[in-house]
């Protein structure tokens, strides 16, 4: 309800998302081009100008960042390994910075591609897991993700995951 995201990362946080992003995620619900069988039936009921209140509501509302106490705790070499991955990449697999879209400053880079500082690690690691698997969509862009998953190992994800979550 207060788009806060809970728990382990199940839920994402919504609040600051861009309107873009929400509003396509939602139409990619009800088309079932992004698969969830919780989300899915509730957004078929909207129509699209309840889709984008939905979208304006969490896009205006003050963002908000994971709880700690809903996050693993860390050691300093697994957010040294995550920061080099957000800003840096590894250029020798081929998987590009994660800050090159979704920018890790705060700044938003493209307005169909989510924010992902101070998410719930959970929640990205799931994703990236859904991206590997083939079975996240959403929008025109998902393939590119998919293919950067497929290069990242778990440990990768889970270190670029953590690092992601804690800014």
């Amino acid at each position: 309800q207060d788009g806060a995201g809970r728990g382990n990362g199940a839920f994402p946080i919504l609040t600051g998302q861009s309107e873009a992003y929400l509003l396509a995620s939602l139409q990619a619900y009800a088309t079932g081009a992004r698969r969830s069988g919780f989300m899915r039936p509730m957004a078929e009921l909207l129509s699209p100008a309840e889709m984008r209140a939905f979208a304006r509501h969490f896009a205006e509302a003050t963002p908000r960042a994971a709880r700690r106490d809903d996050e693993p705790s860390t050691d300093p070499e697994t957010l040294r390994r995550g920061e080099a991955i957000v800003t840096r990449g590894v250029p020798s697999e081929g998987i590009p910075p994660c800050a090159s879209c979704h920018a890790a400053d705060g700044e938003r880079r493209y307005p169909v591609y989510p924010l992902l500082a101070g998410q719930h690690a959970g929640y990205i690691v799931d994703q990236l897991g859904a991206f590997r698997k083939g079975v996240r969509g959403g929008t025109p862009f998902a393939h590119i993700m998919a293919t950067i998953a497929e290069r990242l190992t778990d440990r990768q994800m889970r270190d670029a995951a953590v690092y992601l979550a804690s800014l």
